[in-house]
C-alpha cells in the first residue's frame, strides 16, 4: 500500500508541475498579447483544488495584490506544492503492508 501511495504522490507531482510549468510559460511568453490564454491557467486552478479554492478568500481581502500579472499563478503554484507536499507526507506514513505470514 505504500508503493500504491508513493506512486500516487509521484504522478500528482508530475501532473502538478506539468500544469505550473504549461501556465507559467504562457503567462510569461504572452504577457502582453491581446488575446486570452487562460486555459493553463485554470487547469493549474482544477488540478490544485481544493487549496486554490483560497484564492477567492484573498482576492476579496487584497485585491491590489492580486492585480499583480503574476500573483494569482504563483498562489496557484504555491497550492498545487503545498498538496503535493502533503500527498508525499501521507505516503510517507501509511504503514507498510504486512505479510500474511
Amino acid at each position: 500500500m505504500r508503493n500504491f501511495a508513493r506512486i500516487l504522490a509521484l504522478l500528482y507531482a508530475v501532473v502538478v508541475g506539468l500544469a505550473a510549468l504549461w501556465a507559467w510559460y504562457i503567462d510569461v511568453t504572452l504577457l502582453h498579447a491581446g488575446h486570452e490564454h487562460m486555459l493553463p491557467d485554470i487547469l493549474l486552478l482544477i488540478v490544485s483544488l481544493p487549496t486554490s479554492n483560497t484564492l477567492d478568500f484573498f482576492y476579496q481581502r487584497s485585491p491590489a495584490f492580486f492585480a499583480a500579472p503574476f500573483a494569482q499563478l504563483t498562489w496557484l503554484t504555491a497550492c498545487g506544492a503545498f498538496q503535493t507536499a502533503m500527498l508525499y507526507l501521507l505516503a510517507a506514513l501509511v504503514p507498510k503492508a504486512r505479510s500474511a505470514a
